[in-house]
């Protein structure tokens, strides 16, 4: 498993107060919303330095989909 999927599951496990969040669970299925949803946006921006949109968060529900989406973004980045 990447560091990046782990820390994602890491990240979704502290805003859900959870400690067994599945890498293929969708997020609102599993106790998300809206807010929670902000705040992982949020949290992504300070730990991986991409700043996403709510829809984009949508798109990709799950702890994989969202790691991976979040990857992609971090290669487009300069430098």
């Amino acid at each position: 498993m990447s560091e990046s999927v782990e820390a994602m599951r890491t990240l979704w496990e502290e805003i859900l107060e959870t400690d067994d969040v599945s890498l293929d669970w969708d997020f609102f299925e599993i106790g998300g919303n809206s807010l929670h949803a902000a705040r992982v946006v949020d949290r992504i921006e300070e730990r991986f330095g991409v700043a996403l949109d709510l829809p984009d968060f949508y798109d990709h529900p799950t702890v994989r989909e969202l790691a991976d989406f979040v990857e992609s973004q971090r290669a487009r980045l300069p430098g």
